[in-house]
């Protein structure tokens, strides 16, 4: 780190034009290299390759593009529960909020709701709040 060239969030935020940064927040999913191809290859359906909720990426995008971030990266490097940056000749902070999904907390939500433990859904519930308030105290600041 710092990634270098077209990759990355840092090279992708200062992209973005100032209307939509001036209104921006970030809600970061923290999901592991390993653990993304273990989800994706869990996911997929053959049988239904279009599918919102069953699909799959090919091992090719998977370990090309999805191989690493920089999202960590910049986190260190910035405001507290922000991303900072330069573009547009200004500083910006964007407030992010963190899901920590490492330690997978959401696959379970693929089945019906009826099949769902209370206990798991009450847990990302809570874990989902906690990084949208987290990413909303600096919100507009």
């Amino acid at each position: 780190m710092p990634l270098t060239g077209t990759f990355g969030y840092q090279y992708s935020l200062p992209m973005f034009c100032p209307e939509i940064l001036e209104n921006a927040a970030i809600l970061y999913i923290w999901v592991t290299p390993e653990e993304s191809r273990h989800k994706n290859a869990d996911r997929a359906d053959p049988n239904d390759p279009g599918s919102n909720l069953h699909h799959g990426v090919p091992m090719a995008v998977m370990l090309g593009d999805y191989g690493c971030d920089d999202m960590e990266y910049l986190r260190a490097q910035s405001k507290a529960n922000c991303v900072s940056f330069e573009a547009h000749g200004k500083h910006w902070d964007v407030p992010i909020g963190v899901f920590d999904n490492r330690v997978d907390k959401t696959s379970f939500l693929r089945a019906e709701p009826e099949n769902r433990d209370p206990a798991k859904v009450a847990e990302v519930t809570e874990a989902i709040r906690a990084a949208t308030d987290a990413m909303f105290a600096n919100y507009g600041k």
